[in-house]
């Protein structure tokens, strides 16, 4: 796989890419690999791992899913593809997809309407965490305020759950 090699390249022999289970991930239909490490080898390898990240997040694998995500919203290239991904995953069943396809949004700091029509529908879902990204998200991108900030004085004044209110 293209990504093994070039995460085998940027990497010393005491930390050879073996060690941290992403070839694992690649050849076991249910992976589970070191993948915080992972995670921080592609952030550091920086732009040159976009490419494969966004092929992961074509592929079928929820963890690597994540991973891609997680990655690409450290490094904050806002790939057209990335940016499209995002927006679907915020419709996962998984929440932390949810949790991270914001993250990543947050982090690209793209924000067209679309996207903020996105977040603001977002911050009715059904966990509390992923209303608190919502939130945080809309906050920190700052475009559309004439609809966010009343879809944030909602939460304030409707949210069940006492840290999410705080959060907007």
């Amino acid at each position: 796989a293209p990504l093994i090699k070039l995460m085998d390249s940027k990497l010393n022999d005491e930390d050879h890419i073996g060690g941290c289970g992403l070839g694992v991930a690649f050849s076991d239909p249910n992976p589970d690999p070191d993948l915080g490490r992972v995670t921080y080898t592609l952030i550091d390898i920086g732009n040159e791992s976009v490419p494969h990240l966004i092929n992961l997040l074509h592929g079928n694998n929820l963890n690597l899913k994540k991973l891609a995500l997680r990655a690409l919203a450290r490094i904050k290239v806002p790939d057209r593809d990335a940016i499209e991904f995002s927006l679907n995953a915020l419709k996962d069943n998984d929440y932390k997809m949810r949790k991270y396809a914001i993250d990543a949004l947050k982090s690209f700091g793209y924000a067209d309407e679309r996207t903020v029509d996105a977040l603001i529908k977002i911050l009715k879902d059904k966990n509390p965490h992923v209303r608190i990204e919502a939130c945080d998200a809309l906050g920190e991108i700052r475009n559309k305020p004439d609809i966010s900030i009343p879809a944030l004085l909602e939460v304030i004044n409707t949210d069940s759950e006492q840290y999410v209110r705080s959060s907007a």
